[in-house]
């Protein structure tokens, strides 16, 4: 019976698209059961207007790493000699590393190869009056060396532009016409003070960075993180966030240690892996506040995964700028944060503040992760350059995904040309997916763990969903009602759930509500091996045993 079971159970989480579906043996870890959550949520509104009466403003942590809802950071690999010669001129911003320090002793005209990063944090604008309390920047390591290191953060006092990855966009061609590499912060337009970002004043209004660092962090094996924090970073972030402007970064080793071979050290850099996992990338984290709040909101929240909260509308017209944080309590997960776009007709993720327009400022707090509808498709992308093993489109490129259960399917990729690959999944079971994908360009290689949660959207695509469950319990033939409900229990449950969630009292009694109370009628008589299920169940005393 055990292998029956299995099968069907199989068959129950079978999605769309005939992914290659594993038995739960293979399948690792399904993601943890979410928590609830629960903690405090503030909301301002800022903008033109009469601001509230005297009153002291909210606190907010904003937080930015590139994602969906913010792409505004990029970061570029720069290698040379501090006297400006090189061994490769190459122009590497996308590439799924950065790195710091020197190589070991593979040394071309007497010198080993030194490396730096530059980061461009774009869009990270706080209103005029804003006062950063506290700011840090987290890197994930890649890899480092054996030894302790020291690394430092400095502020570029000149601007550049990233570039594209030179002209075939691989990696490994020389910078084009602007582009920023050790030499130059602009290829044939302009030169660093000193090749690498190298020159340090605060009296030279031409200087490449300021001479004093913002932040500097040490790092040992098997630290996961560096972090830069200081009150330096926060002023500066104040001082360009103010004004709307990029936030430029240098990254490198202290000097003394910089002259040493075998001291290299690799970041993930703010491109690595795919579009909508953020869990290596670099991450900056703002606390502010800023006074002029035109309207504002704060209150306790507490919601069940799969729920959601919409609040009442908050005045405010014409262009403002809307933040919203959260504080967890201990043990809860943090919600997303939603801001209503009248202009573009959607909901926003508010991970940071938010330029809107429109009547009333429109919030919703949503108890789920990265979520996808039910009946939509799980899709996302990335590119990587850095291939060796075989041309870009023979590369096989497997995603896995592992259903709340621990069922896990595995989908190809679709090479799209230009060195990214995208994917396209629909999943039919409601609740956290953990996914991945592999490769295997240079040496094999596998992400970081993603999630999502795919949580219920119309009741359309419930009921689509519905059919779609009876259909597999009749190809399944179970061979009693315990091995039916067994291998397609949960999904029903959760599926009924879900469709009792859309309902209100009246459309339950209406028409709507009746064609799915039909639907969950016949799920029951498919598991119940066609017993009859009564609409009105009959009310009978329990036996006792006395």
């Amino acid at each position: 019976m055990r292998a029956g079971v299995a099968a069907l159970v199989a068959l129950a989480l079978a999605g769309c698209g005939d992914p290659d579906v594993r038995a739960p043996a293979d399948s690792g870890a399904a993601a943890p059961p979410p928590a609830s959550v629960k903690g405090s949520l503030r909301v301002s509104v800022y903008g033109e207007g009469p601001a509230r009466p005297s009153q002291a403003p909210l606190r907010h942590v904003s937080v930015y790493a590139n994602g969906p809802d913010y792409h505004g950071m990029e970061d570029n690999d720069l290698r040379g000699f501090l006297d400006g010669r090189f061994m490769y001129a190459w122009n590497q911003p996308g590439q799924g590393h950065v790195r710091a320090g020197r190589r070991k002793l593979k040394a071309r005209y007497g010198e080993a190869e030194l490396f730096r990063s530059i980061q461009r944090w774009q869009g990270v604008a706080l209103p005029p009056r804003a006062r950063v309390h506290r700011a840090s920047l987290t890197l994930h390591v890649e890899k480092g060396p054996k030894r302790p290191l020291r690394l430092f953060l400095y502020a570029v006092k000149q601007d550049w532009d990233p570039g594209r990855g030179g002209a075939r966009r691989n990696n490994t061609d020389p910078p084009e016409e602007g582009d920023v590499w050790w030499r130059e912060r602009a290829h044939g337009e302009a030169a660093w003070g000193l090749p690498g970002v190298g020159y340090a004043s605060d009296a030279d209004p031409d200087a490449d960075t300021e001479a004093m660092p913002l932040a500097e962090a040490g790092w040992a094996r098997p630290d996961a993180t560096v972090v830069f924090e200081s009150e330096a970073l926060a002023a500066y972030a104040q001082r360009r966030g103010r004004r709307r402007l990029p936030l430029l970064f240098l990254v490198k080793l202290e000097d003394y240690v910089e002259d040493e071979p075998y001291t290299l050290f690799q970041i993930w850099s703010g491109n690595v892996g795919d579009e909508r996992n953020a869990a290596r990338r670099p991450t900056l984290v703002l606390e502010w506040e800023s006074p002029g709040e035109l309207a504002r909101l704060e209150r306790g929240v507490h919601l069940e995964h799969g729920r959601s909260l919409e609040l009442p509308a908050l005045s405010g017209t014409g262009p403002r700028i809307v933040a919203a944080s959260f504080e967890s309590d201990e043990g809860h997960e943090p919600p997303r944060i939603e801001v209503h776009d009248e202009t573009a007709g959607r909901w926003r993720l508010a991970v940071a503040p938010l330029a809107i327009e429109g009547a009333g400022t429109r919030v919703r707090v949503v108890a789920a992760r990265d979520p996808v509808l039910l009946g939509q498709s799980f899709r996302s992308a990335f590119r990587d350059t850095w291939v060796r093993t075989a041309p870009p489109e023979e590369q096989r490129v497997p995603w896995t995904f592992v259903s709340p259960r621990g069922e896990v399917r595995v989908v190809e990729s679709h090479y799209a040309g230009d060195y990214r690959w995208e994917v396209e999944f629909a999943p039919t079971e409601l609740g956290r997916w953990r996914y991945f994908y592999e490769t295997e360009f240079e040496r094999p290689q596998r992400s970081a763990d993603g999630f999502f949660d795919v949580v219920a959207g119309d009741r359309a695509h419930v009921q689509q969903e519905l059919r779609a469950l009876l259909a597999r319990i009749h190809d399944g033939s179970p061979g009693s009602r315990e091995e039916a409900v067994e291998a397609f229990g949960v999904p029903f449950w959760r599926l009924e759930r879900a469709a009792m969630r859309l309902e209100t009292p009246e459309s339950f009694r209406a028409a709507p509500g009746r064609e799915t109370f039909a639907l969950i009628s016949e799920v029951r008589a498919a598991l119940s091996l066609r017993e009859r299920v009564p609409d009105e169940p009959h009310i009978r005393p329990m036996k006792r045993d006395f």
